[in-house]
């Protein structure tokens, strides 16, 4: 049996949590439209200013870098024509120049100090700067020197192949860098031509020239691009959002970098008044639930209080009324003490219908047992008196109609005899009044004396009926009169309704609940559904050619059904019309 669900949440707080639910939703919802809008608009507001922030310090390397390629032309020229001088080593002294180089094709080479600071070329800076000096002085890509100083080169070729190059300190560039600062986290990187760390705010990258190459923003960047993105910063090990642009004179690639999740915090910030409101909105809507569940869910609580004394047979309970209620409610209430009032006046008219149905059923007893000695008596007696007329057959004076007048006061006294007997039989079932023996059978020679017995009719009828028992059956218990009782009425239900050279077979088997299962199987009519109904419904007779002139009750099938119940056995019946109908009794085994 399947366990009563049994609800634990009560109604005052389902409204509770349906009005909260109700508020919170669309304030979920309008807070995150505020967060994502204020989010967006941050993203786009921080990338602007450092993209303005990003041009404002190329532009500051840009002068840098022309005054670097200024003072370098204007030594070189004076060079070139023998005319160098020492006032043109102090100024590139005081520009960041350590030492310029002069490179002959034969191979020869000249460095003129400045301030006496040591020239530390080495043979792959040489080949470098014979092989990327153009026409126009330029800076070439940050390099290490001898003492893996980073140092930036300036070089140009002259027409008659002679290469002058002036050596720069990365200094100043990385001191610019590290004078932008923005935000908590938010700093500048300055990158060469191949993507060459020169200004960052770890040291170590700028003195070992880390390659930032890979970067999305630096690509752009060096390719001389102009924009924001946002991309994985590998300094933090976060994402950062970056405005970029190109040094024009150097081209050097200048970031403006600050970290995401110092603009969400200010998103988050700005959002603060938003959520205030939010969290207005939601008390608003709890105190109005408040007070809703105060105005629905009280008179509901009554009427559910009310309703279940109700169920409980206190129909004395009525709905007290409660002021300022919605007018349904009201109108609840009063349907509810009406259904009351008509609820004590159908108990009492139930009351009064049970006696009668009382008085009914004694008077259903009283006339049983009147039927049980005033008709059987005299039955016995109508049976016997026609046996011996019967038995008279060739006196002196006696007819051949007046013996088969005999012979058909015998046929209906005992069909009578057998009516009462089943109709006795059943209302003592109902009643509950049916006295089972219970003893250990043995099944086959029950079938046979059943079958024994049914021969006339099966021959009657020609009908074949054929008992397919195996050995050694484990006995049954019941009641053997009781199970021949049944066994007749199913057998000779099958015997009337199969045609002529048809086939009943009766055969056991053990069924799976562990007893013993005896079916009788037909190839007769068959019935359909609607007909089975109607066959296990006492005094129910279905209506077909073959059972129309067939005498019957239609007590067989309810009477059989109800038998087996009383000897703990089942009763199976399944049929389909023009296919047979098989009807199986189960039997506890001993």
């Amino acid at each position: 049996m399947l366990k009563r669900w049994q609800p634990k949440i009560r109604l005052r707080f389902l409204f509770l949590a349906t009005f909260v639910l109700a508020a919170l939703l669309p304030a979920a919802l309008l807070a995150i439209w505020v967060i994502n809008g204020t989010t967006e608009r941050e993203l786009d507001s921080t990338a602007n200013k450092q993209i303005a922030l990003a041009r404002t310090f190329a532009l500051s390397l840009d002068r840098y870098a022309a005054d670097r390629l200024l003072i370098f032309d204007q030594y070189a020229d004076a060079y070139m024509r023998n005319s160098a001088n020492q006032p043109g080593l102090s100024l590139a002294a005081k520009s960041d120049f350590l030492y310029f180089v002069f490179l002959y094709p034969e191979g020869m080479v000249a460095i003129d100090s400045v301030n006496g600071n040591e020239s530390r070329l080495t043979a792959q800076i040489k080949s470098t700067l014979m092989q990327n000096a153009g026409d126009q002085s330029s800076f070439l890509p940050v390099m290490l020197d001898g003492k893996q100083t980073p140092t930036i080169f300036v070089a140009r070729r002259y027409p008659d192949g002679k290469v002058v190059a002036g050596a720069l300190t990365t200094n100043a560039i990385s001191e610019m860098s590290k004078t932008v600062s923005f935000g908590v986290h938010g700093h500048a990187v300055i990158v060469d031509q191949t993507g060459s760390v020169i200004g960052h705010p770890k040291t170590e990258w700028e003195v070992t020239l880390k390659s930032l190459a890979g970067i999305t923003p630096v690509q752009r960047s060096i390719a001389g691009e102009t924009g924001s993105t946002l991309f994985f910063a590998p300094a933090r090990d976060e994402d950062a959002l970056a405005g970029f642009t190109r040094s024009t004179h150097a081209g050097w690639g200048v970031l403006m970098v600050r970290p995401v999740k110092e603009i969400y915090d200010l998103a988050w910030a700005n959002t603060s008044a938003a959520f205030v409101v939010i969290g207005a909105g939601v008390l608003f809507a709890f105190a109005v639930a408040l007070l809703m569940a105060r105005v629905i869910v009280r008179p509901v609580e009554r009427a559910a209080a009310t309703a279940r004394n109700l169920s409980q047979g206190k129909l004395s309970a009525r709905f007290a009324p409660v002021p300022d209620i919605p007018l349904e409610l009201a109108e609840l209430g009063t349907t509810l003490n009406h259904l009351a009032e008509r609820i004590d006046g159908w108990r009492k008219t139930a009351a009064e219908t049970l006696s009668t149905v009382k008085a009914a059923d004694q008077a259903k007893r009283d006339f049983l047992a009147t039927l049980s000695h005033e008709v059987r008596t005299p039955l016995n007696a109508i049976i016997g008196f026609g046996e011996l007329a019967q038995m008279q057959t060739g006196q002196p004076g006696q007819t051949e109609r007046q013996h088969e007048y005999a012979a058909n006061i015998v046929t209906a006294g005992r069909h009578l005899m057998r009516l009462i007997d089943e109709i006795l039989d059943l209302a003592a079932i109902e009643a509950g009044h049916t006295c089972v023996e219970s003893e250990a059978l043995d099944l086959a020679v029950v079938v046979n004396e059943a079958s024994v017995l049914l021969e006339p009719a099966a021959a009657s009828h020609q009908v074949t009926v054929a008992v397919d028992l195996p050995p050694e059956l484990p006995a049954v218990i019941g009641d053997r009169l009781k199970l021949q009782q049944i066994l007749l009425n199913l057998m000779g239900n099958a015997i009337k309704f199969t045609p002529k050279g048809g086939r009943i077979c009766v055969s056991a088997a053990k069924s799976n609940c562990g007893g013993l299962r005896v079916s009788i199987a037909d190839n007769g009519i068959g019935m359909t559904q609607e007909e089975i109904q109607t066959a296990l419904t006492p005094f129910g007779r279905v209506r077909n050619k073959l059972a129309i002139n067939e005498p019957g009750t239609g007590l067989g099938l309810p009477l059989a059904c109800r038998l087996i119940e009383t000897m703990n056995g089942q009763f199976e019946l399944r049929s389909e019309p023009h296919k047979g109908t098989e009807v199986a009794i189960i039997l506890p085994v001993a």
